[in-house]
């Protein structure tokens, strides 16, 4: 052992191996510093997703969707169970529907089902459009960690108001609220809820 001591100390006293040595040393600093700094930054490419984000990438879900209207002091109340797997299915009074392109359809073809609502924000990505185009009204944080956030979509002078309820950045329920904005209907309220969100 003092022997090998006894070579470094001689190797280091000449100037041309002590530069040689020094320099391999800062090599070898650099090296791991590099090696450092890369592994820190490929670690961190994690994007962030807002639950908005999330609700409109969500390609496997349950929902559903319970719809009261309220025309001449009459409420009626109507109640969608859905999923959207592969195809967006949903049933209504006992029969089952597909939304295919904007189109409700039954056993493969066009149905004539008239309804008395609108399924316009059944298709989640119909509502992430317009929550993404408009700005946000309000928000609400619940002591459970639930945050409620509203936006007002004016149309025609009347306004329509999508409030959507998320956890964990998961948005888990909106409610749709015409405020009166339709013809002669004094209450038209949407309130979906999800479910098994993928």
């Amino acid at each position: 052992m003092k022997e090998n001591i006894k070579k470094i100390k001689e190797i280091w006293s000449v100037p041309r191996y002590h530069a040689l040595i020094e320099l391999f040393l800062y090599l070898i600093f650099f090296v791991i510093v590099a090696i450092i700094i890369r592994s820190a930054t490929s670690s961190n490419d994690v994007v962030y997703q807002s639950a908005l984000d999330k609700f409109n990438n969500m390609r496997s879900f349950n929902y559903e969707c319970n719809i009261s209207k309220k025309v001449n002091n009459v409420t009626n109340t109507y109640n969608v169970i859905g999923s959207l797997n592969y195809k967006n299915t949903f049933t209504y009074l006992n029969t089952n529907y597909e939304i295919i392109d904007g189109s409700i359809m039954k056993d493969g073809s066009i149905s004539n089902i008239k309804l008395d609502f609108d399924l316009f924000y059944i298709t989640h990505t119909n509502l992430y459009t317009e929550i993404n185009s408009n700005k946000l009204y309000s928000k609400t944080s619940f002591e459970d960690g639930t945050i409620s956030k509203t936006y007002r979509i004016f149309k025609n002078n009347k306004y329509i108001d999508i409030t959507t309820y998320e956890l964990n950045d998961l948005i888990f329920k909106a409610i749709i609220d015409y405020n009166d904005t339709l013809l002669n209907i004094e209450d038209y309220v949407i309130e979906i809820s999800y479910s098994n969100i993928e």
